[in-house]
């Protein structure tokens, strides 16, 4: 596992490379790309899951951006192939940058924001933008910190465990970009079997009301198999006038 994490992490370290984004931002990301590293649990008592311990029951791979660590959950080997570990480690190292951890740990304006324009388009995946119709009201009945709110509010793309409630409209942009990396960083990946990527995503899945995720249909069709490189390894696959969301768009 720990080998395989690695190749996906030097990958993942080579397309941020030869991102046209500027130099500075371009060092930043890949000096958070080259710390992050992958947490097991080896003691319940001791370790992060102690507070949160449905991170671990219900999770498989999931990026924390406190510690820029990838923990693993109790899913972590449930994945069928290594093709589908390289794109979700992927696409975890892409939380690491994407349009809602950007403010936090970096500088200036999100490089991204043409490609998250583009994610957000009925020709993509369509993602949806966080609904908060229900921020203040939460904040007048004291179920949510003013400060929290304010954060929200300043950074529109982040979803937080307290907001959006169950039901209502979480932001798809992090989820939609990270897939956007994972699928750039697969196309570099030289003698991978294309058909083995994302196997998860195959899986038709109802998702709930709200949910952060574009469908795995969305997903996997028009980002994953969208990607220039990885549609022209797959022939076989018809995608319906599907726009990548290349940087020369």
């Amino acid at each position: 596992m720990q080998s395989i994490f690695d190749q996906s992490q030097a990958a993942s370290i080579n397309a941020v490379k030869n991102f046209p984004i500027k130099a500075d931002s371009k060092s930043k990301i890949i000096s958070r790309i080259e710390s992050i590293k992958i947490y097991w649990m080896k003691d319940f008592k001791t370790s992060k899951f102690k507070q949160l311990p449905l991170d671990f029951l219900d999770w498989g791979i999931a990026y924390d951006p406190a510690s820029n660590e990838i923990n693993m959950g109790i899913n972590a080997l449930a994945y069928s192939n290594e093709e589908t570990y390289l794109a979700v480690f992927s696409h975890e190292i892409g939380h690491s940058f994407d349009s809602c951890r950007w403010g936090a740990f970096f500088e200036g304006e999100w490089p991204f924001q043409k490609i998250g324009d583009c994610l957000r388009s009925t020709s993509s995946v369509d993602a949806k933008k966080r609904d908060d119709s229900k921020l203040q009201d939460l904040v007048k009945q004291g179920h949510m910190a003013a400060d929290l709110a304010t954060a929200l509010k300043i950074n529109s793309t982040c979803n937080k465990m307290v907001y959006p409630p169950m039901g209502t409209q979480a932001d798809q942009l992090p989820e939609s970009f990270a897939d956007w990396f994972s699928a750039e960083v697969m196309s570099i990946i030289p003698n991978i079997k294309p058909q083995n990527i994302r196997a998860d995503l195959c899986v038709k899945k109802e998702l709930i009301e709200g949910s952060s995720y574009p469908t795995n249909e969305l997903r996997l069709n028009n980002i994953y198999f969208a990607q220039p490189k990885l549609k022209s390894l797959r022939a076989e696959l018809k995608t319906k006038s599907v726009k990548y969301c290349g940087w020369e768009n």
